[in-house]
């Protein structure tokens, strides 16, 4: 039993570094397509202040009314200093935007990606007229892209009890990236469009996870060895607004981090699916 354990950890390793090989090749091959991390990080740096603005006057309104009362009428957000309230507000909303975001980039990164592998002529905008010419379903997925794992449970419930790991672990491993070549290529419904995205990648949902936790180290690493919040937080003209400038930039760099490595990654995970096609045609 542990044999095996070792055995197939092993072999999801293997193949998840010859996903990784074969991307950095398209990447090398067509670096043109390394404009898309580039451009999200671009409009998430530009949007990102802009977006939670508003989003902070309306969380500023919602947070001071009597929905946040308690039963000796003191209001909580009174008994909270202010950096918090804002930092809740923001932190929930930016968590999601982030992520609906990210979702069109790597929907354009992984069509560039699957284009240059099947040798179609792809400039750098390629991606991009892709998502454009089916914007509204994309748009529906990007939305729903943080529900992915519940919605993948469902999709496959009608599979057996006994494989119940391979659907925990394919719903773990689902991504936009993965889920990019169905959405631009069907019509089908969302549960559809999931299945036949976690049927396609198969047994190489093993292979996917390793991705998409290697990817995860490198978002974390990125924000261990972040110094930016460090540095604005102690060189901010206003000693009473700094710690909340030093938070709000530790959240804009960390969402400016996973997004830039969620998009690249996407190469990887593309590559896997172009992979896994390819050997089921055969």
């Amino acid at each position: 039993m542990i044999k095996k354990l070792i055995s197939g950890l092993l072999s999801a390793l293997w193949g998840a570094w010859r996903a990784v090989v074969n991307g950095m090749k398209v990447v090398r091959a067509h670096p043109h397509i390394l404009i898309y991390p580039y451009l999200a990080a671009l409009f998430i740096l530009l949007t990102y202040p802009i977006v939670n603005g508003l989003v902070f006057r309306v969380w500023s309104e919602v947070a001071h009314s009597s929905v946040f009362t308690t039963v000796n009428d003191t209001t909580m957000v009174e008994a909270a200093p202010r950096f918090l309230r804002i930092l809740l507000g923001l932190v929930a909303f930016s968590v999601f935007y982030t992520i609906f975001v990210t979702a069109y980039f790597t929907s354009a990164m992984a069509a560039s990606t699957l284009a240059n592998l099947d040798n179609k002529p792809t400039p750098w905008y390629y991606g991009f007229t892709a998502i454009g010419h089916h914007f509204s379903r994309v748009t529906k997925f990007a939305l729903l892209a943080i529900f992915f794992f519940p919605l993948s449970i469902i999709a496959q419930r009608s599979r057996p009890a006994k494989e119940l790991p391979s659907v925990i672990g394919s719903s773990l491993s689902l991504s936009m990236a993965q889920m990019a070549p169905a959405i631009l290529s069907t019509n089908k419904g969302i549960m559809a469009t999931i299945r036949q995205s976690v049927d396609t990648l198969g047994s190489a949902w093993k292979e996917n996870l390793v991705i998409k936790i290697g990817l995860w180290v490198v978002i974390l690493a990125l924000l261990l060895i972040g110094f930016l919040p460090q540095f604005v937080e102690q060189h901010w003209i206003d000693a009473d607004t700094a710690q909340l400038v030093g938070a709000l930039s530790a959240i804009l760099f960390s969402f400016t981090a996973y997004v830039v490595t969620k998009v690249i990654g996407s190469v990887f995970t593309a590559t896997l699916y172009h992979q896994v096609g390819r050997q089921k045609k055969r």
